[in-house]
Formats: C-alpha cells, sequence, structure tokens
C-alpha cells in the first residue's frame, strides 16, 4: 500500500512539474526559472510537511505527500540538465548561479518552510 502511495502522489506530482514548467516566467531568457521556483517552493512544501508529519505514524501519507508527491514535483534530474545545457551553452556564469542558487534556495526553502510551521504550531 505504500508503494501504491508513493506512485500515486509521485505521477501527481509530475505532472503539476510539468504544468508549471511548460510557464515561461521570463520571456528571451535562456535562464530556467521555472525550476528554481518548483524546487524552492516543493522544498518550503516539504519542510512544512516534515514538520507537520514529524510524529505521526501514518506512514501512507508521509510517503504520499513528501516522498511520491513532492519527490515527483521537484526536481534534481531536469535541474542537472538545464545547467548542463546552460555550461554547453557557453554560458557558464549563468549556469553557476543558477547551480549554485537553486541549491540554497532549496535549502532556505526547507528550513523556512519547517520553521514557520513550527512557530505557527506554537501559537
Amino acid at each position: 500500500m505504500i508503494v501504491l502511495s508513493i506512485a500515486i502522489g509521485g505521477a501527481m506530482g509530475s505532472l503539476l512539474r510539468y504544468y508549471i514548467g511548460t510557464v515561461n516566467f521570463i520571456s528571451n531568457s535562456s535562464f530556467p526559472l521555472s525550476t528554481l521556483i518548483i524546487n524552492a517552493t516543493g522544498s518550503f512544501l516539504i519542510g512544512i510537511f516534515f514538520f507537520l508529519l514529524k510524529d505521526s505514524n501514518n506512514e501512507f501519507i508521509k510517503s504520499f505527500l513528501i516522498i511520491g508527491f513532492l519527490g515527483g514535483f521537484t526536481t534534481f534530474s531536469t535541474f542537472s540538465i538545464e545547467a548542463l545545457d546552460l555550461f554547453q551553452k557557453d554560458q557558464h556564469l549563468i549556469s553557476l548561479v543558477y547551480i549554485f542558487g537553486s541549491i540554497a534556495t532549496s535549502l532556505l526553502s526547507v528550513y523556512l518552510g519547517f520553521y514557520f510551521t513550527k512557530i505557527a504550531s506554537l501559537s
């Protein structure tokens, strides 16, 4: 049953990522802003759900949301190919900004999601 929850969540997250990824936030730009936004948003949500579900014994919901849906929604593979593509197009600085910006943004987003949810739960 856990495997099924991961598969269904992953399919849903992947489809949402696909549709959001088709939005062009900056016209005529080679910077992959859609993937950065997807990974930051997904990381923020992972922080929220990690906090909310940390004491839960419901492995079905944890697996569905965190591993399945948000694992399918965020995308290290797309991030990697976009960074490589920028580098191969001799856009080295943009590639490096994208790599370090994505990592920093995702880590900060996980922290903020966890922190804000923790603070909200205290009030």
